[in-house]
């Protein structure tokens, strides 16, 4: 009885060992992905302000960041969406919201060389909003 205690004792604490590696590992990995996607998107990255108040709405504020190894979009309204890259040569996305439908985000450089603007196409709406980098 003794030896089957021990030997349940010993196979618990080597799955316990090896779900905690596989636990550190994943995090570290997840680390190192956020890091190479906070370089990668480093000139888009931040808050960037539309003022909808001559479309009878609201200044919305719209923060772009790395978050769990993708690129999000978050206005603060609960629903943050995904940004999936949809042309390698630029910084044009696409995004899928509950309440918005399809959107495209496109970040631009402004006259001094800088991504501070982003045109977003509310398809599935029929709206284009652009916003300004904060």
């Amino acid at each position: 009885m003794k030896s089957t205690v021990t030997k349940k004792t010993i196979h618990t604490a080597l799955c316990l060992i090896i779900g905690l590696l596989i636990a550190g590992s994943a995090l570290a990995f997840q680390e190192q992905t956020d890091e190479a996607l906070q370089k990668k998107y480093a000139p888009i990255l931040g808050t960037y302000e539309f003022d909808l108040s001559e479309m009878g709405g609201d200044v919305i504020y719209l923060e772009i960041m790395i978050k769990e190894g993708e690129l999000w979009g978050d206005s603060g309204d609960g629903m943050p969406v995904t940004l999936k890259q949809a042309d390698e040569e630029g910084f044009v996305f696409d995004a899928s919201d509950p309440e918005s439908g399809t959107l495209k985000l496109v970040f631009e450089k402004d006259d001094d060389g800088n991504y501070t603007i982003l045109n977003i196409d509310l398809i599935d709406m029929g709206v284009q909003i652009t916003g300004i980098k904060q």
